[in-house]
């Protein structure tokens, strides 16, 4: 939790769950996307996804790992029985690779849009040219984009949003939005509008036939997070971080 204690300012109490060697490894895969997981150079790891993670793989008891791994590859992966649990919202794709334990928390799903694209309501997104994270699906906007782009990371999405004038918005979930703007270092007036599509559900997706006494460790782990707001105060400090 150094990350935290250093670049939040945020202290937490430690779980004292000390890991029983006679289980089975749990493995975690968080999704390499800023600010949810990411590895730096020295191999240190961040990001609100992998430190939650990491809370929750502590608080099981269990051994485990935890991998920052492309998105797409931990649909694979889940699919494929490498891992045993990763964080995602019910995305076609994610729903095809694994089973829906319980919510985690949930994100306000937003629109970037650009300074001139004459965006300023829901209804002015349609027939609208929309960026997407590859993978990525949002029933609240079938049917409603011209077309859709589909790019790897927000930090694209948002740079093509500022330099290009031939997309007129990116789907972004609000905490990356905001992230993004911070470290590139774009202004608020750079951009037009920012529009509210939905407030989905972060899920903790498991594999298949991953044993039910695993998943319920699982499950009191994460509602012993979620009655202390662990998530909201990993959020509250991003916030603070990206505020203007």
């Amino acid at each position: 939790m150094l990350w935290l204690a250093v670049v939040f300012g945020m202290v937490f109490t430690p779980w004292c769950a000390v890991a029983d060697e006679g289980q089975p490894e749990l493995r975690f895969g968080t999704l390499e996307l800023h600010p949810y997981g990411w590895e730096d150079p020295d191999g240190s790891r961040h990001g609100l996804v992998y430190e939650y993670q990491q809370a929750i793989g502590e608080r099981t008891g269990l051994r485990f790992t935890n991998e920052i791994i492309p998105f797409a590859r931990t649909l694979d992966m889940l699919e494929g029985g490498q891992l045993d649990m990763i964080t995602a919202q019910p995305h076609d794709e994610a729903l095809a690779a694994g089973d829906r334990l319980m919510i985690l928390n949930r994100m306000n799903v937003v629109v970037g849009t650009t300074k001139h694209s004459g965006i300023h309501s829901f209804d002015d997104l349609r027939g609208k040219r929309l960026m997407y994270i590859l993978d990525t699906s949002y029933p609240a906007l079938k049917g409603w984009p011209e077309s859709i782009y589909r790019v790897k990371n927000y930090k694209s999405m948002l740079r093509m949003l500022h330099d290009r004038p031939s997309v007129d918005g990116g789907v972004f979930s609000e905490p990356a939005y905001y992230y993004w703007m911070k470290k590139l270092e774009y202004s608020p007036n750079e951009f037009g509008a920012v529009i509210l599509v939905e407030t989905r559900d972060d899920w903790a997706f498991v594999r298949k036939g991953l044993p039910e006494e695993v998943r319920d460790k699982l499950r009191r782990a994460i509602a012993s997070l979620q009655a202390e707001r662990f998530y909201e105060g990993l959020l509250e400090a991003l916030k603070r971080e990206t505020a203007y």
